[in-house]
């Protein structure tokens, strides 16, 4: 079918926001009709209920009674798990399950099921591995002796950092990548021993870069590509070099007033348009080998995909925050990764058909609006139902949203969420 575009008023905010020919092909693959927000409203509704970087201290596991670090405040009448309860089989998430009630909204029904399920005191991703010795983490799998890491795997020994994939021995990271012994850097990637850096990939034993790549023993530098012994982008002897280096590094004093001069001399410098490395036929910033994205932010390794903000390894997707780790066909999701064809959950992975699911891991398919199961199918609100069944309330759950302009949008705000102000964390950062 031929679609054109079409300009549409958002229900929420009364702006409008245009809808586009590959948008309405996307959403008649996904089997929902186009949107009636506008993609800043609908950012809205992912943001809101996802705490990722504020824990708290002082609760108990509601089951064995350990101390234990939660993304959940303690002021809340949540049921709160320890990572190896919550796991466990000593309890059942179907044993909380409810029947759909045709005269109730879906919903509030959801919210209900939501508010007495158990939750897990933070969110590990368990597709990349477990964390070991990093209870300070959240939204985050498979790290070693890290703290205050979020959004992050796959790292040792790493501090302080956001948005970090497979680095080791780093502190103070924010959206890079393959990291060794770096400190201080934003957008980096493929680095070692890098410090006070930005926007500078596969770079060695350097401090003070702005904008360069594959630099080799450079200090206070911008825009260069390939080169050794830089200082203020001129080169010197490696004898000379590194007298210079010597008297600033080690010092604190030293340091920081290098630190300003360094950020007056960059400033003679051209600025690219964007922050973004490797990308094709690209629209956002801080997108790192990307193809094809519209609207996307801190994005890496991506390709035809929409209104995305802290992805990584993600196709053919709309809407998606946070995770989204070999991951396709997602449609206004939150901290999903390692699935396939979800609508409007939060916290999924390998999963596969799922609509309107909260914290199911593993190996779940065809479920909707259900919490915190594993290895289910065909489940509505945690009951179980037969295939047959499944089908046939599903299409009654999905007409009724229809009839409300809802389904295919993120879940409202169903008051179960770690912190409803979390949407102002990421606001200055999307805009």
């Amino acid at each position: 079918m031929e679609y054109n575009s079409e300009n549409r008023i958002c229900q929420n905010c009364k702006n409008s926001f245009v809808i586009e020919p590959e948008d309405f092909g996307f959403y008649e693959k996904m089997g929902v009709p186009a949107p009636s927000l506008c993609p800043d409203c609908r950012f809205k509704r992912r943001a809101i209920g996802r705490n990722e970087t504020t824990l708290y201290t002082d609760r108990k596991c509601a089951k064995c009674g350990k101390s234990i670090v939660s993304m959940y405040n303690p002021e809340l009448s949540y049921i709160v798990y320890c990572y190896d309860c919550y796991r466990s089989d000593s309890w059942d998430p179907r044993d909380y399950a409810m029947d759909y009630n045709e005269s109730k909204p879906f919903f509030e029904q959801l919210g209900e099921l939501f508010k007495k399920v158990p939750k897990m005191t933070t969110y590990i991703t368990t597709g990349l591995g477990p964390n070991v010795n990093s209870e300070y983490t959240n939204t985050a799998g498979g790290n070693k002796n890290c703290y205050m890491v979020f959004n992050s795997g796959l790292n040792e020994n790493v501090m302080y950092s956001r948005g970090v994939i497979n680095s080791k021995d780093s502190l103070d990271l924010y959206f890079s990548n393959n990291i060794e012994l770096g400190y201080e850097l934003i957008n980096t990637h493929k680095a070692s021993r890098i410090i006070w850096s930005r926007n500078s990939p596969a770079c060695l034993d350097s401090a003070f870069m702005l904008n360069c790549s594959g630099c080799t023993s450079c200090f206070g530098c911008v825009n260069l590509r390939n080169k050794s012994y830089h200082f203020f982008n001129q080169l010197l002897s490696k004898e000379e070099y590194k007298e210079r280096v010597d008297k600033i590094m080690g010092s604190y004093s030293e340091m920081e007033k290098f630190r300003k001069e360094f950020e007056t001399f960059s400033l003679k410098f051209p600025r690219r348009e964007n922050n973004n490395l490797k990308t094709v036929n690209c629209v956002g910033d801080y997108i790192t080998e990307g193809k094809n994205l519209f609207n996307c932010f801190e994005v890496a390794e991506a390709e035809n995909c929409k209104n995305m903000f802290a992805t990584k390894k993600i196709k053919d997707s709309y809407d998606v925050l946070g995770h989204g780790l070999r991951s396709e066909l997602l449609l206004e999701c939150n901290g999903v990764g390692i699935s396939s064809r979800i609508i409007g959950s939060s916290n999924i992975e390998n999963g596969n058909n799922l609509e309107y699911c909260c914290f199911l891991t593993p190996n779940n398919k065809y479920c909707f609006g259900c919490n915190s199961l594993r290895n289910a199918e065909y489940c509505i609100l945690n009951k179980q139902y037969t295939k047959e069944e499944y089908e046939k309330l599903r299409e009654k759950i999905i007409a009724e949203l229809k009839s409300k302009n809802l389904y295919g949008l993120f879940m409202p705000n169903l008051k179960t969420g770690p912190d409803p102000r979390s949407y102002q964390r990421y606001r200055g950062q999307y805009h």
